[in-house]
């Protein structure tokens, strides 16, 4: 064997034995490397919530079990958590099929006091708003069990739990007789007002003061007029449809959309003293109750907004043909 053969030879394994080891810590790099990628990541995910969260309705009690009631009544729901490692979060509440599409319906914050830890309610779920924002998104209850429901729940990992609400199909609308007046009790046709929800959304009208003799209501206590009526008269009435809620209450608001020729919408003698120019707004408050009542008040505001005036004075308009709400204009 020739000698540069011989020296090939010898260092043959000298390269093997290189090469193995390069292999090795190429190895133990790359699982180092994978490790740290591995605790970057749980890292960046914050706490790992071990915790459990469910849903039932309200004067249930929490177990036994961190029991998730799937079908609940038409009553406001708790939302329980146990163990959570995160003290406040949000969550949100999807329409699901097959009564749903998948489209957010409700949305709130949480609250865990996690020092206390165990069950804990961390938010009650207004089952009325649930359940209007669902329809008004084109929901429908099916199949007998109601409307179904998926819970998105913020915590690392989210957790998500579905559920059904058996409500009653939506109550019939409440209908609101507003009469158009004059501050010191002359009737206004031709003024058109709308129902509108708490973001400004059309929910009723625009409907027209009716045109008829016009026709004053006096007041023993004076100007404005605090008393109107739809049964008496015709003229200046209108009627606004009111939805009634599956629970609870719920407000909205009239606004005028449009004025009687020659009238300004603002009251007169605003603040009993200030020029009528002074108004800068005016609006009606309606409240109606899961029974279909209805409480309706005026409201006007200053220029300067230093200053509002409420009608009727220490009480409200149930807002019946007999007894309507009053809505003012004046002379421009």
């Amino acid at each position: 064997m020739a000698a540069d053969e011989h020296v090939s030879s010898a260092r043959a394994p000298r390269r093997r034995a290189l090469a193995g080891a390069l292999a090795i810590v190429a190895v133990a790099t790359f699982a180092t490397i994978g490790a740290m990628t591995t605790t970057v990541a749980a890292s960046a995910g914050g706490n790992k919530n071990a915790g459990d969260v469910w849903v039932d309705n309200v004067g249930q009690p929490a177990g036994p079990g961190h029991e998730m009631d799937p079908h609940l009544a038409c009553a406001n729901i708790n939302l329980w958590g146990n163990g959570l490692a995160d003290p406040t979060g949000t969550f949100t509440i999807d329409g699901w099929p097959p009564s749903g599409s998948q489209e957010q319906v409700y949305a709130d914050t949480w609250n865990y006091n996690v020092s206390a830890a165990g069950d804990q309610v961390v938010q009650v779920i207004n089952v009325g708003v649930l359940l209007q924002n669902a329809i008004a998104a084109g929901d429908a209850p099916i199949n007998g069990q109601g409307f179904h429901f998926k819970l998105q729940y913020s915590l690392d990992p989210q957790k998500h739990k579905t559920f059904w609400v058996n409500c009653p199909t939506t109550p019939a609308p409440a209908t609101l007789w507003v009469q158009k007046i004059r501050s010191c009790g002359l009737t206004l046709s031709g003024a058109q007002l709308e129902l509108v929800s708490a973001t400004g959304a059309v929910v009723s009208g625009p409907a027209t003061s009716a045109a008829g003799t016009a026709h004053t209501f006096k007041s023993t206590t004076g100007c404005p007029t605090q008393m109107g009526s739809c049964t008496l008269v015709s003229t200046a009435c209108l009627t606004l449809s009111v939805p009634v809620p599956l629970t609870g209450t719920a407000m909205y608001r009239i606004i005028e959309t449009q004025v009687p020729a020659g009238f300004v919408n603002c009251i007169e003698n605003f603040d009993h003293n200030n020029p009528i120019s002074q108004c800068s707004t005016q609006y009606g408050t309606v409240t109606v109750n899961s029974s279909g009542t209805l409480s309706v008040t005026f409201t006007s505001v200053n220029l300067a907004g230093t200053a509002t005036i409420v009608l009727p004075t220490g009480s409200a308009w149930p807002g019946t043909q007999a007894d309507p709400a009053l809505f003012y204009d004046d002379k421009g």
